[in-house]
């Protein structure tokens, strides 16, 4: 089957956070899912040209559902802005703030568990108190996850991350839907939410998922989530799949030799 979307690697190359020491709270997919109902009853409608459904959560909105430090609020917006592809972004922003559907599929990314980037040491300063003081101010977070970003990478690690985002393809569109609940369904503007993790096959740059995914969307402007999740299933992952048959090959040639 041909690949229409594969992964977004900057996603898991830059936005991994220590999730156990910040937010523990949400450290596990069924926790995201347990207090995914607070956050969006605690989002606000600001509806803008590109996403004209999207409801904002604060950097205190964010804090209060997760019980944590506003400190630590903010390093998770922090790194969810600097993330997202530009068709998502808002530039006329002057408070930090996010998409609450967008900031789910954040969380559940942070369940993934990549082990040299998730000991504290190799990605934030060393110490607790440095990387997680009650006084740490964004400026001061920006230059931690700057330098995080220089020093992380995802060299071999592309198959285990097809096979998480593949698992939970379900809980993603889960959480993304929107209409009648007897009938779940997922909207061309929310599975573009998922540009997040994802991005076009062969493309140079970002741009919304739901136009390639063409027969979901061609009569409609809802999808059926069982529809959508069959979908992706078919057409995500061939770069991926193509990084484990090097990866095979190279461990076959070195058993060979």
């Amino acid at each position: 089957m041909t690949s229409i979307l594969t992964l977004r690697p900057e996603a898991f190359e830059h936005g991994l956070l220590p999730i156990h020491q910040l937010f523990p709270r949400v450290d596990s997919v069924s926790a995201v899912e347990g207090v995914a109902k607070h956050l969006v009853t605690a989002s606000t409608s600001r509806p803008t040209a590109a996403l004209p459904d999207r409801r904002i959560v604060t950097v205190g909105t964010v804090a209060n559902c997760l019980a944590v430090p506003e400190a630590h609020a903010t390093i998770l917006l922090d790194v969810l802005i600097s993330l997202l592809p530009s068709y998502l972004k808002d530039e006329s922003e002057e408070e930090m703030v996010v998409d609450v559907h967008l900031l789910l599929v954040f969380l559940i990314l942070q369940s993934y568990n990549k082990p040299s980037q998730r000991r504290t040491g190799d990605i934030w300063p060393a110490g607790e108190g440095a990387a997680f003081s009650a006084d740490l101010s964004p400026t001061k977070a920006s230059v931690s996850i700057s330098a995080a970003r220089n020093r992380a990478t995802s060299s071999g690690d592309d198959p285990s991350q097809l096979a998480y985002v593949q698992k939970h393809f379900g809980t993603l569109l889960t959480l993304l839907k929107d209409g009648d609940t007897s009938r779940p369904s997922i909207s061309a503007g929310r599975f573009d939410r998922l540009g997040l993790i994802l991005r076009r096959a062969g493309a140079t740059a970002d741009a919304p998922l739901a136009p390639a995914a063409g027969p979901l969307f061609a009569s409609s402007n809802q999808a059926p989530l069982s529809g959508a999740a069959e979908w992706l299933g078919k057409h995500v992952g061939a770069a991926p799949a193509a990084v484990r048959h090097g990866a095979a090959t190279r461990r076959a040639g070195a058993a060979g030799g």
